[in-house]
């Protein structure tokens, strides 16, 4: 390829180079910006290809080491994402191992996962080897114990969002307040006593995308309307995308739903 380029390169600029000195178009192929098409912008071609980084990917059941992972059989330069990978499909045989290899950058912040013929999903190890090959991403998978086709696919990341459920005379909240977390909306909430009369309030700062819990029954009544929401709740500052509630009352545990 490499070689290719460099031919078509050199026959490029030997192109424009006599347009440009018999006058009939403008001076292109001035790589080097010496004001000439010459031998010597061919020169600056060829370093320029020298220098695009070849980015190998590799899926089968061969484990990538340093020494073979540019010529294990299935590897390849052809993608330049990772998003041009999904969708590769491999065989594997009871009892092998899967591995996937790509530049550690391509798979930065995405949930990379596998379905199977079935579709039925398959899930890598946690453990990902970023030490092997410089620069590169190792996966793999557990020992399979069934023969079949694996697809490579991508989920979106999981999101993991903050917020606070808590006794507090806090009016003024940041993102450090915010001490709690879930990658789902909270099903159950949790609250000590706060006697009405008193500074403290039972409170929920939490992401404005979540909405308003359509219930939250304890005891078999729902307790949602006895709570103060968004800008009755008092708040003077709040994280960007943050909403609150507050609420008096004694200690109690709700199910919310959403």
């Amino acid at each position: 390829m490499k070689k290719k380029l460099m031919f078509f390169a050199a026959m490029l600029l030997m192109s424009v180079s006599a347009f440009a000195q018999s006058g009939e178009t403008p001076l292109k192929g001035d790589v080097n910006d010496d004001g000439v098409v010459d031998v010597a912008d061919i020169t600056a071609v060829i370093g320029i290809i020298k220098n695009v980084q070849e980015h190998y990917f590799y899926l089968g059941t061969v484990k990538p080491t340093a020494e073979n992972y540019k010529i294990i059989p299935g590897a390849t330069t052809s993608y330049t994402s990772f998003d041009e990978a999904v969708g590769t499909t491999v065989s594997v045989d009871a009892g092998q191992t899967l591995y996937m290899l790509c530049p550690a950058e391509w798979v930065k912040g995405k949930t990379v996962t596998l379905e199977d013929n079935s579709g039925e999903t398959l899930n890598f190890s946690e453990e990902i080897d970023y030490t092997t090959v410089s620069g590169y991403a190792i996966y793999k998978t557990q020992v399979l114990t069934d023969a079949k086709d694996v697809t490579l696919k991508v989920s979106a990341p999981i999101t993991t969002y903050k917020y606070y459920a808590g006794v507090t005379d806090k009016v003024s909240f940041t993102t450090s307040d915010l001490t709690q977390s879930t990658t789902t909306k909270p099903t159950t909430l949790t609250f000590a006593a706060a006697p009405v009369g008193t500074n403290n309030y039972q409170t929920f700062v939490y992401p404005s995308s979540w909405g308003k819990p359509s219930s939250m029954m304890a005891g078999g009544l729902d307790g949602k309307d006895g709570w103060f929401w968004g800008d009755q709740a008092g708040m003077t500052s709040l994280p960007s995308g943050y909403t609150a509630a507050v609420h008096q009352g004694g200690a109690v545990t709700y199910t919310v739903t959403w």
